[in-house]
């Protein structure tokens, strides 16, 4: 205890500037030292003291900036704590540069996506769905659509209803070529589920993340 009381008061004496460079430094130095195998046990504390150096963080870096804090992210949310996982999430983003989008889609759509649940879980589904139509209009391929529009169906389901939620995952097997009604015929469900599994047989899950979107 009174050693805590010291380095709180010798850290009162730094400068904002100053002490963002103690973070940095720590963090660095952290991270250096983390292995594949520890890391997701430390990258909480690593990232605590990077997130509070942004202005240290060169652009190359951003990207590992971001899977960091997304790391953490999805650590916080399956130990329960939604509000750690959307402190570190929001991190993230704020990382996380429009112009990402073209070399880094992939890491885009897990943080968005990411961030949907840890909304949702928070108990602020308006936010979530906010988060799964920004990811939408970024989805590149009929896998992204489906698990987009998959979330956002189910998560309707609790909030609005049953009937809105299986309006909205209608809505979106038509996005991906699947045009189904709440009244179809077993006959069409069948030829249309036979239809979806031949051509996941036929592209496997590499050629439809490839596959564009329908029009």
């Amino acid at each position: 205890f009174p050693h805590g009381r010291i380095r709180e008061a010798a850290r009162d004496l730094l400068s904002r500037s100053e002490r963002a460079a103690l973070h940095h430094r720590i963090g660095r130095r952290l991270l250096e030292r983390a292995s594949p195998e520890t890391l997701s046990d430390g990258v909480f504390e690593i990232m605590e003291h990077l997130n509070q150096a942004p202005e240290l963080i060169e652009d190359g870096e951003r990207p590992r900036m971001v899977e960091l804090n997304l790391m953490a992210g999805k650590g916080a949310l399956a130990a329960g704590s939604p509000a750690t996982a959307d402190h570190f999430l929001s991190y993230a983003r704020a990382f996380f540069r429009d112009a990402d989008w073209q070399t880094h889609a992939q890491m885009g759509f897990d943080l968005y996506y990411q961030s949907a649940d840890t909304a949702y879980a928070g108990g602020r589904s308006d936010v979530a769905l906010e988060f799964l139509n920004q990811l939408e209009s970024r989805a590149t391929n009929p896998i992204q659509i489906a698990r987009v529009c998959g979330r956002r169906a189910s998560m309707r389901v609790i909030v609005d209803g049953v009937e809105p939620g299986l309006i909205e995952g209608l809505d979106g097997l038509r996005k991906v070529g699947l045009d189904w009604s709440l009244r179809s015929s077993r006959f069409v469900l069948y030829r249309s589920i036979l239809l979806a599994a031949w051509h996941v047989w036929r592209l496997g899950e590499v050629g439809l993340r490839r596959k564009p979107m329908p029009k």
